[in-house]
C-alpha cells in the first residue's frame, strides 16, 4: 500500500552521509510512530478502503498511533508490552496493566 523508510539520527544528522545516500536535504528525523500516522494518513486520502489496521508493539504502544486511529474512525488490534498502561473506559477511567485487563499472569 505504501511504505517509508525509517532514518535513524545518525543518518538525518550528518547531511553528507544524506547526500551521498540520495537523500533529499528536506527530510529530517521522524519516529517510527510519526511515520507510521503519515503512511495511514496517506493511504485514506489516496482513497484506500480501509476500515481496521493491525500493527506491532513498536506501533501498538504508542498512543498517539491508536489515537490518530480512534479519530479517523478506524477499528484497530495491535500489540502492546505485557508492560503498557492502558484506559479501561468501563469503571470510570481506571488504569490497568493489560495483564490485570485480561487477567493474564
Amino acid at each position: 500500500m505504501d511504505r517509508e523508510l525509517y532514518l535513524p539520527k545518525a543518518w538525518t544528522s550528518d547531511r553528507e552521509r544524506c547526500r551521498a545516500a540520495k537523500i533529499p536535504d528536506e527530510r529530517g528525523f521522524a519516529t517510527k510512530g510519526e511515520l507510521a500516522r503519515e503512511i495511514v494518513r496517506r493511504c485514506l486520502a489516496a482513497g484506500l478502503p480501509a476500515a481496521w489496521v493491525t500493527a506491532d508493539e513498536a506501533y501498538g504502544q504508542d498512543w498517539n498511533f491508536r489515537r490518530l486511529l480512534e479519530q479517523l474512525g478506524l477499528g484497530y488490534v495491535v500489540a502492546v508490552p505485557k508492560s503498557q498502561q492502558i484506559k479501561c473506559l468501563a469503571g470510570g477511567g481506571v488504569t490497568q496493566t493489560v495483564t490485570r485487563a485480561f487477567g493474564l499472569k
